[in-house]
């Protein structure tokens, strides 16, 4: 898999990607615990480096299979978004590889801390992050069973 920062051209394929994954677990999540998604709307604009920002793309065979990005909080925290696997690529550790590069960025770019949330549904996603090395901070939330959990990680 190469992991790359997405290139003009792939917003469509990265949406599809993500969105895919998204709705492979639970066909309503998307937009029920945060703004609607208008990140993903225009990607390139929304994870302008020049704002300390990154959105990658992992690809197979021409194909986006894995997404993840980076937001700043601040100058030492970043917060991990869009992390996505297509459903038919999800268990061959991709996710992993996505996770480090953005780990490794985040580090190169000076950061120390990287925070994420998750819906208790993504279990697998749970499970990767655990394994990762981040622990939860809280929960928040209950619409019609699906809540956040928070998770930082020192880097």
């Amino acid at each position: 898999m190469l992991i790359r920062e997405i290139q003009a051209g792939e917003e469509k394929d990265a949406r599809r990607a993500f969105f895919t994954a998204l709705n492979d677990v639970h066909p309503d999540l998307s937009g029920k615990h945060e703004a609607p998604d208008t990140d993903m709307d225009d990607i390139c604009n929304s994870y302008r480096r020049e704002d300390g920002h990154v959105f990658l793309v992992g690809v197979v065979d021409d194909q986006v299979i894995v997404t993840g990005g980076l937001t700043r909080l601040d100058d030492r925290r970043v917060k991990l978004r869009r992390m996505s696997v297509l459903p038919d690529f999800q268990g061959h550790g991709f996710g992993g590889q996505m996770l480090d590069r953005l780990e490794e960025i985040a580090r190169e770019r000076g950061y120390t801390e990287i925070h994420l949330d998750t819906a208790n549904v993504l279990t697998s996603a749970i499970a990767m992050y655990t394994r990762a090395g981040y622990t939860e901070t809280h929960r928040e939330g209950d619409l019609d069973g699906i809540h956040l959990i928070y998770f930082r990680k020192d880097v």
